[in-house]
């Protein structure tokens, strides 16, 4: 039924979502593509939920990233329409489907209504970065800088040191991630931050550095794959592809 696109199938593959109900990434992959297929935008939150549990870049997350963009996200009903979380709730949805334009206009709407709403300026600076718009990403992480509680200055650091790597600003940069990562206790933070301060130790000549920064990320969360692809990326820039090819 899901591969005919019947909706009649939506909820027998909703309910296999649910937590604790499927173990068999197999099945659960080839359940977010049928509703993709289906493009109920009903089912939105139960495949981000689904997608979540598993984590970026775990196998299931990158095998339906295509199945989650073909569902649509639901409009802001009309009694929500000056609701600052509805508005931020759909621009992060569309800013993780890859929707960045539609994402930066429904955030510009949350903080029309909230100027303080720190985590909508980090996804908005999120958006902006990857439509090469480096200055407004900039902007926002400045704002988020001001408004965010511990958590949200921790992210800001983080993603304005990535925006002031690619403007080869690396001392800038190099001092956000040192922020970042003194003050993250979460460890999937804690070990992004020490992914791009490893890179940005490398870049700056600093190897030795960098290879600690990757040791303690692999410490952290051995079996990360962001970071085991940073890893292969290491090595052979220190000219070790055997290495290179074990970690990738």
């Amino acid at each position: 039924l899901g591969g005919m696109g019947s909706v009649a199938a939506v909820g027998g593959l909703t309910s296999r979502l649910a937590e604790g109900v499927e173990k068999n990434e197999d099945v659960v992959i080839e359940v977010i593509r049928a509703l993709g297929i289906i493009g109920d935008a009903s089912t939105n939150d139960a495949v981000k939920a689904a997608r979540n549990r598993f984590g970026q870049w775990t196998r299931v997350w990158m095998s339906t990233e295509v199945g989650y963009a073909m569902l649509p996200v639901p409009e802001v009903p009309d009694d929500q329409q000056d609701s600052a979380q509805a508005w931020k709730d759909r621009g992060t949805a569309l800013l993780h489907k890859g929707l960045n334009d539609e994402a930066v206009e429904a955030l510009t709407r949350t903080l029309t209504t909230d100027p303080t709403f720190a985590a909508a300026y980090i996804n908005r600076g999120v958006a902006h970065r990857r439509m090469g718009n480096l200055h407004l990403a900039l902007e926002d992480y400045a704002q988020a800088l001001v408004y965010g509680d511990t958590s949200i200055v921790q992210k800001a650091h983080s993603n304005r040191a990535v925006v002031l790597r690619q403007q080869g600003r690396l001392s800038a940069a190099l001092a956000d991630v040192n922020a970042a990562v003194n003050g993250h206790n979460n460890i999937k933070m804690r070990t992004s931050s020490l992914r791009n301060r490893s890179i940005i130790r490398l870049v700056m000549g600093d190897v030795a550095g960098g290879r600690g920064d990757l040791d303690e990320a692999l410490r952290l969360e051995p079996g990360s794959r962001q970071t085991l692809g940073v890893d292969g990326m290491f090595w052979r820039y220190a000219g070790d592809l055997q290495k290179s090819l074990a970690s990738w």
